[in-house]
């Protein structure tokens, strides 16, 4: 909803440098390619950003492992709430949801040390949720990584600021699970 409302005078190429940028502001060495956006112009859709993205060095080495965050839209993201007490509501403007796929080509010569997804994330009232699956290809070696996050179900986005504890907490674990890693080692032969 707020890309749609920020850039809904803009045009497709002005869409596309901007989105470019974004990426870029939070990974310098991003390289991005084949960037297709769907429909922009169409509410009752979701809007879809479609490309291929090459990050040198996004995986870091630790002896003979590669670790890698495959949740990439999350890299770099700080914590929703930071302080530890609240003195004020919690408004969030609208509902939202978001549904990332994002296929990681693992590199030449390494396999998966270990695939575990995180745990699901969810409040009893379902206010809230997040959803991560992990698999591998192993025929072409490609990690798939789905992510699917909503927040404001039952059309909740105003709290009072008595349950910010439980709230920071939520959030806390969205946070933790989106910027979980994983291990890739070399292969044996």
């Amino acid at each position: 909803m707020s890309r749609r409302r920020d850039a809904f005078r803009d045009s497709d190429s002005k869409r596309e440098t901007d989105f470019k940028a974004e990426i870029t502001s939070r990974i310098s060495t991003a390289e991005i390619s084949s960037l297709s956006i769907q429909n922009f112009d169409d509410s009752s859709k979701p809007l879809i950003y479609k490309f291929k993205i090459n990050v040198p060095n996004y995986a870091q080495k630790a002896g003979r492992r590669l670790i890698v965050q495959p949740g990439f839209f999350e890299h770099g993201a700080r914590p929703v709430f930071s302080a530890e007490k609240r003195e004020h509501n919690i408004h969030f403007p609208y509902p939202w949801s978001e549904k990332d796929e994002v296929q990681i080509q693992l590199p030449k010569g390494f396999e998966l040390e270990n695939a575990d997804a995180p745990q699901d994330v969810a409040d009893p009232k379902k206010i809230g949720s997040l959803k991560i699956n992990m698999s591998i290809d192993r025929a072409t070696n490609l990690l798939l990584y789905k992510r699917d996050f909503h927040f404001g179900g039952g059309g909740h986005t105003l709290f009072p600021a008595a349950v910010y504890t439980p709230m920071k907490g939520l959030f806390d674990a969205f946070h933790k699970a989106d910027t979980h890693a994983i291990a890739l080692r070399q292969a044996t032969k």
